[in-house]
């Protein structure tokens, strides 16, 4: 029986909570379904995501880490562009504002990146 209160009563939180508060996009501000998301799959889709490790100066693509351009660039593997603005305001919101649900956008990111890598 207390279980089924305490089930019943974290139900009801949830719907007042998402009732007062509903869980939004971190970039565009649109409804989201899942909260634990952070970012909608409309500006998930649009974030342009790396599909390799490229060189810091150039960013000439670099397949299997090899240096063939500059030897003192370093090899990157960032999932997005950092001067994108939605990325970069997401970083910012998690970094200083210390916003829990950026940190769930940007590994949403991540995923993305890491499921699109391609080593030659």
């Amino acid at each position: 029986m207390h279980l089924k209160l305490n089930t019943i009563l974290g139900a009801a939180k949830n719907w007042v909570t998402d009732a007062l508060f509903p869980p939004v996009c971190l970039v565009c501000g649109a409804y989201i379904h899942d909260p634990k998301t952070g970012i909608c799959d409309n500006c998930l889709s649009k974030t342009p995501i790396n599909t390799g490790f490229f060189c810091s100066l150039c960013k000439a693509r670099r397949p299997n880490f090899q240096k063939l351009c500059h030897s003192d660039g370093l090899i990157v593997g960032a999932a997005s562009d950092y001067n994108y603005e939605p990325v970069k305001n997401l970083i910012w919101q998690t970094k200083f504002k210390k916003i829990k649900l950026g940190a769930m956008a940007l590994a949403n990111i991540m995923a993305r990146y890491l499921k699109s890598i391609q080593l030659d």
